[in-house]
């Protein structure tokens, strides 16, 4: 992956990462110094998940424009939303935040879809699952030092101090890209300008919409995928609350000592990300998502061992697991769908990861002062394992995704009632 493309593309995907994830914790604790409030400051955490719902209908905005204006004009547009927070100095001002997190779980899905949708237009086929460890290996790598710079920062000039930082992020991001030259004949919008007005367009909105449901209810490798990262994501959001069980009940050390375990996994991630490509041509796409399931149901059934070198040792195969599982889910989309289609797939893909997890923390946050926190581990060892032998047993996951042609606005307007918007139909349980 030598090209200077890829190389710009991915260098601008970092930094705006490097944003989100400084920002990220930044926006909780200094809510918490707002207002005093452990509960307000947990609704930071919320509102980014609420705002990532209407990944259906930024699907549908993605497939609609180019993809390159449309990233370039979200980072931007986002630099523009972030500061905004400036304007934060009191407890009274804290809705700011809110509504900032609200549209930032809005921009982050919009940017990623529209990611995904071009690098599959500057890599070739067979490297893509290299491409998505790339992007991984850097996302773990975030994880390891962003959250202490942001809170580092915080804590030396202000909140104000870690906005603009984050908003300078986008905007280096956004004048990287506009030097990537990328052909996007095939992923214009399927509407024209100045015809995005009246109810037959908003029947049009609700057609492209379901027309991603449809799509990946069609395909049987990406139908099975999402049915296992649902049930994945659900049982392992339940972690949001186990941590601080596994550390203070199980282990008896201070609530900080989950930042330890946060390091572990990001030491796990990093080696996750650099061997996710490999495995992937070595055992197809979707044995990769397996392996990174089974790494991820050792974990939780070493997490409930109360010694502190083996809850370590956990934190790991979480680390490992989490690029193996989502390279391969990535992976297998980008391949098994239509560029014209990638933003409605990709937000059908992802809403199946986002809603679960919502419903996952909201419940493991209900259960886990009634329910001893080991018997939780090994509820979530049941559900990941349960996924991974499910995924293990379908023969379209053990063998290597075909790609499928990309269809043009012509022949998916000329397709027949019924049918995939001009996509072939694609065959299996």
């Amino acid at each position: 992956m030598s090209d200077s493309r890829v190389r710009a593309f991915y260098l601008a995907s970092a930094i705006s990462t490097f944003g989100d994830y400084a920002l990220y914790i930044a926006l909780a604790v200094w809510v918490k110094i707002l207002t005093g409030s452990t509960g307000e400051s947990g609704v930071t955490f919320l509102m980014p998940i609420l705002g990532a719902l209407c990944l259906p209908l930024t699907g549908v905005i993605v497939d609609r424009v180019r993809r390159k204006r449309l990233l370039i004009g979200t980072y931007l547009g986002t630099a523009v939303l972030v500061a905004a927070m400036l304007a934060v100095h009191s407890r009274d001002q804290v809705w700011i935040i809110y509504v900032v997190a609200f549209f930032y779980g809005i921009s982050g899905p919009m940017s990623f879809g529209a990611q995904q949708a071009l690098i599959t237009k500057i890599v070739p086929e067979d490297l893509l699952a290299d491409a998505n460890a790339v992007q991984q290996t850097t996302t773990q790598g975030m994880r390891l030092i962003t959250p202490l710079v942001g809170v580092g920062l915080l804590s030396w000039l202000g909140a104000h101090a870690v906005v603009l930082v984050d908003m300078g992020t986008f905007l280096v991001a956004a004048s990287l890209l506009l030097g990537v030259r990328v052909d996007e004949a095939e992923a214009s919008a399927d509407t024209e300008p100045g015809q995005e007005d009246g109810p037959a367009d908003r029947r049009r909105w609700t057609a492209d919409i379901a027309t991603g449901f449809r799509y990946v209810a069609s395909a049987p490798v990406l139908r099975q995928m999402c049915f296992a990262l649902a049930v994945t994501v659900f049982f392992m959001s339940f972690y949001e609350t186990i941590d601080l069980q596994i550390a203070t009940v199980g282990l008896h050390h201070k609530p900080s000592w989950v930042g330890l375990m946060v390091s572990m996994q990001g030491v796990g991630g990093l080696v996750g990300g650099f061997t996710a490509g490999r495995i992937a041509r070595r055992i197809g796409d979707g044995l990769l998502t397996v392996t990174g399931l089974a790494a991820m149901t050792a974990f939780s059934l070493l997490s409930a061992v109360p010694v502190s070198a083996v809850v370590l040792v956990a934190a790991v195969f979480f680390g490992l697991g989490m690029p193996w599982v989502f390279v391969g889910a990535m992976t297998i989309t980008q391949k098994s769908t239509p560029n014209a289609m990638m933003g409605r797939v990709g937000g059908v893909v992802d809403l199946s990861i986002t809603a679960p997890q919502s419903v996952g923390i909201a419940v493991g946050a209900a259960v886990i002062d009634h329910v001893d926190y080991r018997d939780l581990c090994f509820m979530v060892a049941v559900g990941v394992g349960a996924a991974a032998i499910y995924l293990t047993t379908r023969k379209e996951q053990r063998r290597a995704s075909e790609p499928v042609p990309s269809t043009t606005a012509e022949e998916r307007d000329g397709a027949e009632p019924g049918k995939e918007s001009g996509v072939p139909a694609l065959n299996g349980l």
